[in-house]
């Protein structure tokens, strides 16, 4: 139930200008096959790219949080979703991507500073790191 209130939320604001293929095409990743998922396009689309995460984003990295934690219990519940095969096997690919994901719908204004340990009190179960995003200068 949580799941579909996540999208139900997420689906009501129209997605930015930067689109799912253009991720793809400036990361050069179109052959991973996780790009062929459709829960981990529906993460990009419903969480990441939309204004209200866009605008977390830009405050937490003002606060110097990781921008992560605005919504990385839903992109988990996503993720819980997705084929054992696909997390399983390559957990640490679908936690980079989703981390240019952030870093992707941020530019050109902001880029990565440092990555932090997540405090265990968010209680994640994929991510233990996240990337700390600064305003570009100039």
């Amino acid at each position: 139930m949580k799941y579909c209130r996540i999208l139900l939320v997420a689906r009501s604001h129209p997605p930015m200008n930067k689109d799912f293929d253009d991720f793809c095409e400036s990361n050069k990743v179109r052959n991973n096959y996780l790009l062929e998922s459709p829960q981990f396009k529906m993460i990009y689309d419903t969480l990441i790219n939309n204004p209200e995460s866009i605008k977390a984003y830009k405050e937490y990295s003002k606060e110097g949080k990781q921008a992560l934690l605005y919504n990385a219990p839903a992109i988990e519940t996503i993720i819980d979703t997705m084929d054992r095969s696909e997390v399983y096997y390559k957990v640490n690919t679908l936690k980079q991507l989703i981390g240019k994901m952030i870093l992707f719908v941020l530019s050109p204004e902001y880029k990565t500073e440092k990555k932090r340990k997540i405090p265990q009190k968010q209680n994640l179960r994929y991510f233990k790191n996240s990337a700390i995003f600064v305003k570009n200068r100039g």
